[in-house]
């Protein structure tokens, strides 16, 4: 009889804590109000230089590497890989565009003022949630757990935006 309360009580706790997980309709319609607004955000100084451009990195945020094109972060344990193209206008919506073709994701949505084109990218690749943030020619992706989803694109969002590139690497 004790065994049968135990297990049913580890049975009753797991069905508990899956319904207060978050889902990905959720997760969706959180983005879909917040991500003007992340957008829109002002946007802090940059605060590390690199051959071709500044950025602004939280204080959390290490450099692991730096490529051509290419800038790998880590944070808490978890990877991001930004990549850049010094000649992609701030306009750009090519990586925008190959996402909405390949109709491979959860949520996409974009964001277009008079200076740039943005947009938010989720898509479930195996447990994990894929996060990709877009500005012009500059995207930033890391992996993550659908309750993170939010955080990181806000995160992400502010680091990009920030990317002022250097006008004698972009001639």
């Amino acid at each position: 009889m004790r065994k049968l309360f135990v297990i049913s009580l580890i049975a009753l706790s797991l069905v508990l804590l899956s319904a207060c997980g978050v889902s990905e309709e959720e997760v969706a319609e959180v983005l879909e109000s917040r991500t003007d607004e992340m957008f829109e955000a002002e946007k802090p100084a940059p605060n590390q230089s690199f051959a071709s451009f500044e950025i602004y990195l939280p204080d959390n945020f290490e450099v692991q590497e730096e490529a051509e094109s290419n800038l790998i972060l880590e944070s808490d344990n978890q990877m991001y890989l930004m990549f850049y193209n010094t000649l992609e206008d701030q306009m750009s919506d090519f990586f925008y565009r190959s996402i909405e073709e390949s109709d491979q994701y959860t949520f996409l949505k974009s964001y277009q003022d008079d200076q740039r084109f943005g947009y938010v990218k989720v898509a479930l690749v195996e447990e994990l949630y894929e996060v990709q943030v877009g500005i012009g020619g500059i995207r930033m992706t890391t992996h993550t757990e659908l309750d993170q989803v939010e955080t990181e694109v806000e995160q992400m969002i502010t680091i990009i935006d920030s990317v002022a590139f250097i006008e004698e690497a972009t001639e």
